[in-house]
C-alpha cells in the first residue's frame, strides 16, 4: 500500500474521534512512522490507555520479524483492518503490540526526532494545534 493511501485510510478512521486538524497531523505522523518501520526498527513514543507515556522500539519490516511455523491448522479468517490502531512488532518485548494512532506522540526519523505538540487552552472555546519537528 502506498504511503498516501495509508495516510488517507488513517485520517478517515480517526477523524470521527478527533478534530480534522489533529486527524491530519496524526495521519501524517502515522504514515511517516509506517514508512520508517517498513525498513528498520524505529524508536517512538505514544500515550498508553492509562495516560502514561510508552517509549518503544518497533518494526513491521519482515527482516526483523520472528519466523512463524505453520502448525498445519487452517488459518483464521482475516478481520477487516482497523486504521485507527497501529500494529507493530515490539523488538524489546519480542511480541506484537498496538496503540491508537491518536495517541502517537513522536518517533525518530532518520536520526532526528519528529514530534507533535498540541496546545489545548482549557476553559476557553479556542484550541491551537501545532507541529514541532525537532
Amino acid at each position: 500500500m502506498e504511503k498516501k493511501e495509508f495516510r488517507e485510510l488513517v485520517y478517515d478512521a480517526i477523524c470521527t474521534v478527533t478534530d480534522s486538524e489533529t486527524a491530519n497531523t496524526k495521519a501524517d505522523l502515522a504514515a511517516d512512522l509506517r514508512e520508517e518501520m517498513l525498513s528498520r526498527v524505529v524508536e517512538f513514543d505514544f500515550i498508553k490507555k492509562d495516560g502514561s507515556t510508552r517509549h518503544a522500539y518497533g518494526t513491521i519490516c519482515p527482516d526483523f520479524l520472528p519466523q512463524v511455523e505453520n502448525d498445519g491448522n487452517p488459518k483464521k479468517a482475516a478481520s477487516a483492518p482497523n486504521y485507527s490502531c497501529f500494529r507493530y512488532y515490539d523488538t524489546e518485548k519480542q511480541a506484537w503490540r498496538a496503540f491508537s494512532v491518536v495517541n502517537l506522540v513522536s518517533f525518530e526519523k532518520g536520526g532526528a526526532e519528529w514530534s507533535i505538540v498540541i496546545y489545548l487552552y482549557i476553559g476557553t472555546t479556542s484550541k491551537a494545534f501545532g507541529k514541532s519537528w525537532g
